[in-house]
């Protein structure tokens, strides 16, 4: 067989394959997290951390994995965790390195609105959410002590020394009582909607995040994102994608079915 055919027989196998849901050209950080904690579980569990480079060397080796175009599919999966909001709950932490001398993740970044990450590489590591946490609040604990122990000799060279003064009470007046101020009613409840085609969905996600999901997040308010997705397919919608579109769904935990008219 000569190189045109051989290289014309791997295209049209790998659109067929992209077609039936079997070649990926994208991974999101849920389907990541699927198989950290299903056929990855045990060292997920034992290790509660994995390399990049060896993910991805799983990737190609094990068939139980999700066949990805290239690494990049990969790469770009496990940087979209920064701004995936359940990420508590189907993601991972990120990190530079892992000291196995001290037991702490190097440059470690916990997903979120602000969050952000170098260039992901074979030695970056993907850490489970409640190894992160722990090292988190250990470093926020540490130095909320060391502010304590500053604050400490600087609050006792501050103090004024007393001075005795003997003054009569009648020279004393005593204050009137302020009257309490009239506080203005301010908003509570803050609600936004809008009917997206897909282009513009993909086009907007990240703004959405940046000027809306980032102010709500710095005040400490409880946030509720409700996604809902309809589509119409006169013609039927084909076997094949029933079945993608539910396990997809499944995966991504959202409620989704399909009606017949």
């Amino acid at each position: 067989m000569d190189g045109g055919r051989a290289d014309d027989a791997a295209v049209r196998t790998a659109e067929r394959l992209k077609r039936e849901g079997m070649l990926y050209l994208q991974q999101a950080p849920a389907l990541l997290y699927q198989k950290l904690t299903g056929p990855l579980s045990r060292i997920w569990e034992q290790d509660g951390h994995i390399t990049v480079g060896r993910l991805w060397e799983v990737h190609t080796a094990y068939p139980y994995m999700y066949r990805l175009v290239n690494r990049l599919v990969l790469d770009q999966g496990i940087e979209d965790i920064l701004s995936l909001l359940t990420w508590e709950t189907e993601g991972f932490a990120l990190a530079t390195a892992y000291d196995e001398t001290k037991d702490r993740y190097q440059g470690l970044v916990l997903p979120g609105v602000n969050a952000r990450f170098g260039q992901i590489t074979d030695n970056t590591v993907l850490v489970r959410v409640d190894k992160a946490i722990s090292q988190r609040e250990h470093d926020e604990e540490i130095s909320a002590q060391k502010r304590e122990a500053a604050a400490v000799p600087a609050s006792r060279a501050a103090a004024p020394q007393s001075v005795n003064v003997s003054v009569s009470e009648a020279a004393v007046k005593q204050p009137e009582s302020p009257r309490q101020p009239v506080l203005p009613r301010v908003p509570t409840r803050f609600y936004a909607n809008a009917q997206l085609t897909p282009e513009q969905y993909s086009k907007n996600a990240s703004k959405y995040v940046l000027e809306i999901l980032q102010h709500l997040d710095l005040i400490g308010t409880e946030v509720e994102v409700t996604i809902e997705i309809q589509a119409k397919c006169p013609k039927g919608f084909p076997e094949d994608k029933v079945r993608i579109l539910r396990e997809n769904a499944n995966t991504l935990k959202l409620k989704a079915e399909f009606e017949t008219e």
